[in-house]
This record gives C-alpha cells, structure tokens and sequence, in this order.
C-alpha cells in the first residue's frame, strides 16, 4: 500500500473519537494522542525525505497501528504495541522538531513573509525549487502567494487559511509539489533566507525603526490619557448608579402613574358625561314634584270652594230664590185677582231653576277638579320616572367604576331604559317610541 494513503488513514484513525477515548484510559494522558496526531503530521509533510529503510520501517508501523485499532478489542489486547507505535513516531517528530511551532507562529511567518515579496512575478524576488529540481517564482497579491512554475505561465494561488490548513493536515494538499516546499522552508524558517534583497529590507526597516518607535510611544501616551478620562468617567458612573437608580424607579413609577391617569380620565369623563344626565333627571325630579303639589294644592282649593258653595250658599240662594218667588206671586195675585193662579206651581218652577243653578256650579267645578287632578298626577307619574332614570344612571356608573363588563344586551336594555320616550299620562299612548326603533328606522 502506498506510504501516503496509510499516513492518511492513520492520521484518521487519531481523529477518531472512539479510538481517541479507548487510548486515553489506559495512556491517562490527554496531551498524549495530541502529540501522536502532531507526529503523524510531520510525518506526512517529510515522508519523502526518509530513507528507504526508514520508510519501509514506518509502513510496517502505520500498517500495525491500523491493524490494532480496527476494534475495541483489539485496542484493549494490543494497548502495550499501540503505545510502542505511538511512542516511536513522537520521539521521531522529538527528534527533527520539524512540526514543532503553532498555527498562530505559522501565521506569524507568513505575514512577514507577504510583506517581503513583490508583487509582480517579473520583479519576484523569492524562487524556489522542487524535489524534481523544477524552478518556481512567489510574489504575492493581495494576503495570498501566487506561484509561478517556469516551465508554465500558469499562476496558482493559495490563500493563508488554504495552506496553514495544508500544513497541518486538515485539507488535501493539491499543489503538492510546490505548497510542501513552501510549508517545509516556513517550518524550519529558512524560506528568508531565500528572499532576494532580504538585507535590504531589513535595513529599511530599521531605519524606519526610530518613527515606528516614536508613533508607538505617541500611542502610549494617548492610551494612558484615555485610560484616565475613562477612569474619571467610571467613577463619575458609579457615583450616580444610585441616582441612576432612582430615576429608573421614578420613571417606572411615573410610567405606572401615566397608565393609572388615563384610565381615571377615561373614568371622569364618562362619569361628567353621564353626570349631565342624572343633573337633568334630578332638575326634572325637582320640577315635577313642585308642580305636583302646586296641582294639589289647586285641587284642595277648588275642592274647598265647591263644599263652601253647597254648604253656605245655598242657604243665601234659597233665600233670596224664596223671596223673589214671593214678591212675584204678589204681583200676579194683584194683576190677575180675578184670575185663578195656581201658586204651588210657581213655587216649583223656581225651585227647578235654583236646583239646576246648583247642579250645574258642581259639575263645572268637579270637571276642573278633575283635569286639575289629572294634570297633577301626571306631574307625579312625570317625577317617579325621572327618579328611576336617576337610579339606572348612578348603577351604570356604580358597575363602570367597579370595572365591570357589560355585554351589548345589558347596554342596550340599560339605554334603552334610560333614554325612553315619557309618557305624561293625560293623553293616552298606544306605544312607546325607544331609541332602537329610531336607529332602526335610520338603518333602512
């Protein structure tokens, strides 16, 4: 099998969880399958480096390695041989400190190596060499390496994140050819070296050593200025949390009092609106009652009257009735002497006239008693049916401030109520017209 593909397959292997776990109870050390894992990386980038031997030697490991992890078992029966194996490729990688710097020292390099190359791949000042012996420039463009094969006008470009990836084994590495050379020369830190003009550069920025330096420490300067404004103004802020404090507590006071407000509001106003309702019925209640006892007292009067009329005068009119009577007979008697008068006869038809005088005084007067009575208790039905008005009034705003829900049918039975037409009871009605009716009549 080839070398590669089982450095592959044991570099997934590590990455297991389950064989990760299995490893880890009997090696007690966590750091231990890392630095396994670290050396199966070098391992990769430098395989072709090895000797023959050495070769044949670390295909027999990779192929035990693979054979022993296949199972739980396995591992468990050939945990001595496992940790053997391992140790073999972690002194290995102890031994050429090839792999030994981090992704972040990796990023490091290659960032100081942007910034020494040029841009154009004519004026490039970094060639390299593969393992064929082939020629390839680097310049750069942009944050990314752009590879320029001599026997090709080709460019290929990667990214850092495309080749720190590559490094340490976490993507395919499809320009093998040049990228292993580029990673191996960063690893060990020699790919400076083989910068055209890298003195120079260094020179250069030595000499704008002393201006950097001097921006540095104007930037110190100004940080420790800031950092005092920002000390003044943390203290300032703790002083007034508490007052900060408070005004939160008052706002959400004031915020609750807002609400409380406007639903009092809501509540005066449909109270002021329904009060003028319940002021008028009461005014009514008043002037109804007045008017009743005004009535009562006519009735009284009139009633008062007519027995003083029967009882008194009559005495009077009889008298006087008599008299007249008399004076009349005379006077016949004397005009016709020789005539016969029947004087009982005369005496009744005047007895008529006065019984009908009489009569006629007490039916006028009982008529107006009566429509004065009527227009009395009218006034009385007038001011009972205010004061219920007033009732229905004061339990609707008894239940509004209670907060009570009314359903529509309560409303309209309620408004209905108050709002109905008064019948004054002199006049007889068929019906009442409500104001349901009037909105239905509009409706249509």
């Amino acid at each position: 099998m080839d070398i590669t593909k089982l450095v592959n397959e044991v570099f997934a292997k590590s990455l297991n969880s389950i064989i990760v776990e299995e490893i880890k109870n009997f090696s007690k050390e966590d750091y231990y399958i890392e630095n396994f894992r670290k050396s199966i990386l070098y391992l990769k980038l430098r395989i072709n480096t090895q000797a023959d031997e050495t070769k044949v030697f670390i295909n027999d490991k990779l192929e035990d390695f693979l054979r022993y992890t296949s199972s739980k078992a396995l591992i468990n029966n050939y945990k001595i041989e496992l940790i053997d194996i391992m140790n073999y490729f972690i002194n290995l990688l102890e031994e050429n400190e090839k792999i030994s710097i981090s992704k972040e020292e990796f990023s490091n390099r290659y960032d100081k190596l942007i910034s020494m190359m040029n841009r154009d791949v004519n004026k490039s000042n970094l060639s390299l060499y593969t393992k064929e012996n082939k020629k390839f420039r680097i310049f750069r463009k942009n944050t990314s390496i752009v590879i320029r094969p001599e026997s090709d006008n080709n460019n290929l470009t990667s990214s850092k994140e495309n080749l720190i990836k590559i490094a340490y084994g976490e993507k395919e590495n499809n320009l093998k050819a040049y990228t292993t050379i580029i990673i191996e020369k960063i690893f060990d830190n020699s790919i400076f070296d083989e910068i055209e003009g890298a003195s120079n550069v260094f020179v250069d920025q030595l000499t704008n050593m002393d201006e950097k330096n001097q921006r540095i420490n104007k930037l110190e300067e100004d940080k420790d200025k800031l950092y005092g404004e920002i000390k003044q103004l943390e203290d300032k802020l703790n002083e007034n949390e508490e007052l900060f404090k408070d005004v939160k507590s008052m706002y959400e006071k004031s915020s609750s009092l807002v609400d409380e407000y406007e639903n009092a509001k809501e509540t005066v106003l449909s109270e002021l609106k329904v009060h003028k309702s319940t002021k008028f019925w009461e005014q009514q209640i008043a002037f109804y009652t007045k008017r009743y006892w005004i009535y009562i007292g006519i009735v009284i009067v009139l009633i008062s009257f007519l027995l003083y009329g029967i009882f008194y005068v009559d005495k009077q009119f009889v008298s006087e009735m008599n008299s007249v009577s008399q004076e009349k007979v005379e006077k016949d008697i004397e005009s016709k002497k020789d005539k016969k008068t029947d004087h009982s006869l005369i005496i009744k038809s005047a007895d008529l006239i006065k019984y009908g005088f009489i009569i006629l005084f007490i039916s006028l007067n009982v008529w107006i008693i009566r429509i004065v009575m009527k227009i009395a208790l009218s006034n009385y039905h007038l001011s009972i049916d205010a004061k219920e008005r007033v009732t229905m009034i004061n339990t609707y705003l008894a239940l509004m401030k209670e907060g009570n829900t009314l359903e529509e049918n309560d409303k309209r039975i309620m408004i209905e109520s108050i709002f109905r037409q008064t019948n004054h009871g002199i006049i007889k009605d068929e019906s009442s017209i409500t104001v349901t009716d009037i909105i239905s009549s509009i409706k249509k």
